[in-house]
């Protein structure tokens, strides 16, 4: 680093740059430049001079190490137990000075950048123009051209790349430039976190965890899979075409339906059904569907399988004939209409007690009685994913207690046994995709 050796003798007042001679090759002229220092470089305050000769013996070695870690150097320097505590003080004030000088230029250099180079885009992900004097915009050099990005669009293509994967298995990338495909180096990772922390209100989980491990993205995977798993979750249904996601749900319908205890509470879509009102209610489900089944937070698993029994109970309980469609006769004409297409909101609205309560008590989610789902009944086969039980040993106590509720009085006021007095009606409940 030739600029760090001339920061050193500038700041050391020497009286000329020494030029660095290989101390293997060239031990006659390394001596006479260790004289030639010591007549010019010597001063009255030995310990000063003792804290200056540390400096000048890295600055006159070829290829020397030191420069490389000088932050490693520093250390050994300081807790060299030979040394005074006064030239303790002279190296750790050399060093400051230098440091000082040295970011001084590096930041001269970076306002020289901005200032002078052209701008190659300077419009966000949308195309809307940007102005770089806006808080929310930053500036990139490469290649000695700038770069202006909207911090959301960085966001963004950040989530993107750590999040990258197939079938739920993260395999997160570097970042890069989308414009010219060049990675963003450490610095400018830096400096995206600390505009966002200082310049703008906006706060993005997965850069401010990146920066907690000084962008080192093996580290990242391993302390955060939880969470990007669960952005990769939320951006795929986000991004999700309504066709397949619709798909999806009506698998997800059979595995509740697979999970109700009695057939009266079981859901049934009809193809005919308003698929837009199908998404629309059961998207929040799906997520949480998702969440269940793929996150890696053992007892996230728990809390999103528990939620999900939970909400579709009330969803169930609520309207069980949703999705379903009838046939409608009039004047000899028939039309399908749907029978109740109402659905219970997922997101419900906290209740000004709870609130006001909450933060000096624990309030659980209200309990609810009706048998809906088959661990509503002590039948709660989820134990096999999590123990393994040899079935050769059934007759053994395996230390499992499963009970059983016999009470099988289910309320039946959802099911519709109305005599349908409009003898021209008909359901269908055998329609189901």
């Amino acid at each position: 680093m030739e600029l760090y050796r001339k920061i050193i003798y500038r700041v050391l007042k020497c009286k000329k740059d020494y030029e660095p001679i290989n101390y293997d090759d060239e031990f006659i002229k390394y001596m006479n430049l260790t004289n030639e220092m010591s007549n010019n470089e010597t001063t009255s305050d030995y310990d000063y001079t003792r804290a200056k000769n540390v400096f000048l013996d890295i600055c006159i070695h070829k290829n020397n190490c030191e420069f490389e870690d000088k932050f490693g150097f520093y250390k050994d320097k300081i807790q060299n137990p030979f040394i005074s505590d006064k030239q303790r003080l002279y190296i750790e004030s050399i060093f400051c000075e230098i440091q000082k000088c040295y970011f001084r230029l590096l930041r001269f250099r970076e306002l020289f950048k901005h200032k002078y180079y052209k701008t190659q885009i300077n419009v966000d992900m949308g195309f809307t123009e940007l102005n770089e004097n806006d808080k929310n915009v930053i500036s990139i050099v490469q290649n000695k051209k700038k770069y202006l990005f909207k911090i959301t669009d960085l966001f963004k293509l950040l989530n993107d790349k750590m999040t990258l994967g197939n079938d739920y298995f993260i395999t997160s990338s570097p970042i890069k430039n989308p414009y010219n495909n060049i990675l963003f180096s450490k610095a400018d990772l830096y400096n995206f976190y600390f505009k966002m922390k200082f310049d703008t209100l906006y706060f993005n989980e997965v850069l401010h965890q990146f920066f907690k491990v000084n962008f080192n993205i093996y580290e990242f995977q391993e302390h955060n899979m939880t969470l990007l798993k669960e952005n990769m979750i939320n951006d795929k249904v986000r991004n999700m075409s309504s066709n397949i996601l619709y798909q999806k749900i009506l698998k997800m319908i059979e595995f509740i339906n697979n999970e109700i205890y009695s057939d009266m509470y079981k859901l049934c879509i009809s193809s005919d059904f308003d698929k837009k009102i199908v998404i629309d209610a059961f998207t929040p489900y799906y997520r949480l569907y998702l969440l269940m089944n793929y996150s890696n937070d053992f007892f996230k698993i728990n809390y999103y399988e528990s939620l999900f029994f939970y909400k579709m109970k009330k969803f169930i309980l609520h309207n069980n004939r949703f999705g379903r469609m009838k046939n409608s006769y009039h004047y000899n004409k028939s039309r399908r209409t749907a029978v109740d297409d109402k659905y219970i909101n997922f997101y419900e609205e906290e209740q000004k007690e709870e609130f006001n309560e909450n933060h000096v008590q624990i309030i659980k989610r209200k309990r609810i009685y009706e048998t809906v789902f088959k661990r509503d009944a002590g039948i709660f086969r989820r134990a096999s994913r999590i123990i393994n039980s040899d079935s050769s040993d059934s007759e053994d106590d395996d230390g499992i207690n499963v009970i059983v509720n016999n009470n099988n009085n289910i309320n039946n006021d959802l099911v519709d046994t109305e005599s349908e007095s409009e003898s021209n009606n008909s359901i269908d409940t055998n329609d189901s995709d």
